[in-house]
């Protein structure tokens, strides 16, 4: 029997078409009902305080607001910073899972969410709809952490040791570029792996049945590279957004404190970058980007609902209509 998942019959998903789907469908989704806007703003906040709660520990963990860090080795500061990363990307994929379940059922099926926020957590489409995200934020966390093993073994240097790292950084100028083409390609790899899940979230979200990682991958093949440029071209606002609100304002913040230095009345190095990070305008940027970020998010599940319909739906259409 041919496999279904292969059929030539179902259509190719348009790159551009289908980017620009992808936001207006979720913005639409977002604003098309109170019970939408409600979830994206538990959804909003949730993640808001996820994110905080992170930099705040990551900085503690450094020991930029206290003494925390002093008298321990490099090796426990570092396992703390991976179990904070850890514990952060499964309260996102937790929180997340509502909000992902109300844009695809809106975008595949005009359903708007009737229960609660943590009902849509813990029904019956949450728990797959959650493997999927933690199964992808698993692949980014990974990717983040695939320095660690090949500084080791190639330049034989304690990669928890800031000392020995930063020396490594100095001694051998061609690591540095190891180190980034590493990342580049253990966070490509990462991608890729997202892409080939992307169908399981639709799936869960209507609550078909199956192995839902296993059906993902046979009904993205064929199409892995256009759904891969898909959500590259949703994610590049998000980009632009940091660069700008970033760099506007670090250069809002820095101007004035170059000129104080002129003028000899400015605090240390530690001082000025405290300062930077507590500062109003570094503040608003951060929320500017956040709120681009949750539009990202809103448009990319958006995107892979309405990939799925193109690719699945209508594709299992022409396959009946030759059957009929």
């Amino acid at each position: 029997m041919t496999d279904v998942s292969a059929s030539p019959s179902r259509p190719k998903i348009p790159v551009w078409r289908t980017a620009y789907d992808a936001y207006r469908l979720g913005l639409g989704a977002v604003f098309s009902s109170g019970a939408m806007f409600r979830y994206f703003i538990y959804g909003s906040v949730l993640m808001l305080g996820i994110f905080a709660a992170e930099i705040y520990l990551s900085l503690v963990n450094a020991g930029l607001f206290s003494n925390f860090v002093s008298g321990r080795d490099a090796l426990s500061i570092f396992a703390i910073d991976v179990a904070i990363g850890l514990l952060s990307y499964i309260l996102l994929a937790i929180v997340q899972t509502p909000l992902g379940i109300a844009i695809h059922r809106r975008v595949l099926l005009g359903d708007s969410p009737k229960g609660s926020y943590r009902g849509y957590a813990i029904g019956g489409h949450g728990s797959s709809f959650l493997i999927a995200s933690i199964v992808i934020y698993a692949a980014f966390f990974a990717a983040s952490l695939a320095y660690v093993p090949v500084v080791f073994l190639l330049y034989g240097v304690n990669p928890f040791d800031e000392t020995s790292f930063s020396g490594l950084m100095i001694s051998h100028r061609a690591s540095i570029l190891v180190i980034m083409s590493i990342w580049f390609f253990a966070y490509f790899a990462a991608s890729l792996l997202s892409v080939k899940c992307a169908f399981a979230f639709p799936t869960a979200a209507c609550g078909r049945l199956g192995a839902l990682l296993q059906q993902s991958f046979a009904e993205t093949r064929g199409s892995m590279w256009r759904l891969f440029f898909v959500f590259l071209l949703v994610f590049v606002p998000v980009v632009v957004v940091y660069l700008v609100a970033s760099i506007t304002a670090a250069l809002a913040y820095v101007v004035p404190y170059l000129t104080n230095a002129d003028a000899g009345s400015v605090g240390s190095g530690e001082d000025m970058m405290m300062g930077l990070l507590l500062s109003p305008h570094i503040i608003i940027a951060g929320l500017v980007v956040f709120v681009a970020v949750m539009f990202s998010y809103v448009a990319m599940a958006a995107g892979a609902a309405r990939a799925y319909q193109i690719r699945v739906e209508r594709g299992l259409s022409g396959v009946a209509e030759v059957f009929s």
